[in-house]
């Protein structure tokens, strides 16, 4: 995965979701948005809060844990060199992509509201 090119997926997604992006920190930023979780055979669709700090070395995409969504069972912290990102223009969502012993292969779409 090209973290370069994730990165600048990621930074597409906030420009055309600024004005729904409330700055919590200088480079740190909070969305409430729909999510649609699609891995195996199962989708769980839920709201949810998103912090996205794309300067971030570690997970610069993280989800904030619910009821329909626990991190015992979906992933909820996402690495620009472990997934792969892409900035759907026409849904204006980000696509999160990727595959793991936990969860096998997955997609994670995020839509700001």
């Amino acid at each position: 995965m090209n973290e370069k090119a994730n990165l600048g997926e990621l930074l597409d997604f906030l420009r055309e979701n600024n004005e729904k992006a409330k700055t919590r920190n200088p480079g740190l930023f909070a969305l409430n948005a729909r999510i649609a979780y699609f891995h195996a055979t199962k989708t769980n669709t839920f709201q949810t809060k998103v912090f996205v700090e794309p300067d971030s070395w570690k997970d610069p995409v993280q989800l904030v844990e619910t009821d329909e969504c626990p991190s015992s069972i979906y992933h909820l912290a996402f690495n620009l060199k472990f997934q792969t990102m892409k900035f759907d223009r026409e849904s204006n969502a980000l696509v999160i992509t990727g595959n793991s012993e936990k969860m096998g292969k997955y997609q994670v779409t995020i839509v700001a509201m």
